[in-house]
Parts: C-alpha cells; structure tokens; sequence
C-alpha cells in the first residue's frame, strides 16, 4: 500500500501487508497487524510526527533520520553505534559540506528495511499485539 498526502494527516489501521506512507505538513499515524515477510516500508514526513505500531514478532532494520524531534519506542532495540556521513565538495568558488546523521537498528535480530525520516516532529515506533 503506498499513501500520499499534502497539508494534512494520514491515518491507516488495522494494515496487513507492508506500506510507504509520505506526508508534508502532517502527521503519520499507521497501524499494522501483520507484515509481509521481506519487505521493505517507508514512512516520512515533513513538519508532523510519525506513529507506527508494529506487530511485537516484526523483524526488520531501522533506519531513522530525524532532525528537531525525538525517536520513541517500546521495541528493545540493537542499536548499531555509527557516525555522522560528512560529505565535502567544491562546486566552483564554492565549497560545499552537507552532513547526514542516521540511526540504524535491528529489531528481533534483523529484516527488511523500515525507514524513517522526519524533520520537525517525533517518532514513535510501537510494539502491537
């Protein structure tokens, strides 16, 4: 299922499958019970907080951008210790340095890849039934 919206919030229960929800100016609020084996998902945002309830068994590897906001979560999560990716180029007279800093995690040992991105707002990453 992939979702798209601008200048409001997307909601989604009671999914079965896998999803990519993208949203600007909103929030992100996902439920899913069950999850397609080895699929990747997506979730992001601009200006709006992320929600997503995962079911508890999910196996997969978190990949989370999130700039002014916080991350939550009820998952234990193995976090993978990594530093920011600096990357340093000039274009003409002008030199140009853009920083990327990720957090990367594995839930329930590893899977496909959840990303997460959002800028002004949380994440909160939760553990269903």
């Amino acid at each position: 299922m992939e979702l798209k919206n601008v200048n409001n919030d997307i909601e989604a229960k009671n999914i079965t499958g896998s999803i990519s929800a993208n949203t600007v100016n909103g929030d992100l609020n996902v439920e899913l019970l069950r999850v397609e084996k080895d699929t990747p998902m997506a979730f992001s945002t601009l200006n709006g907080d992320i929600d997503v309830t995962f079911p508890e068994n999910i196996k997969s590897l978190l990949n989370i951008q999130n700039e002014r906001g916080e991350i939550y979560t009820d998952f234990e999560v193995q976090l993978e210790r990594t530093q920011p990716q600096v990357e340093e180029r000039r274009e003409g007279s002008v030199y140009k340095v853009s920083v990327e800093n990720r957090v990367y995690g594995k839930l329930n040992g590893g899977g496909p890849e959840i990303r997460f991105n959002t800028m002004n707002g949380d994440i909160y990453i939760r553990k269903g039934k």
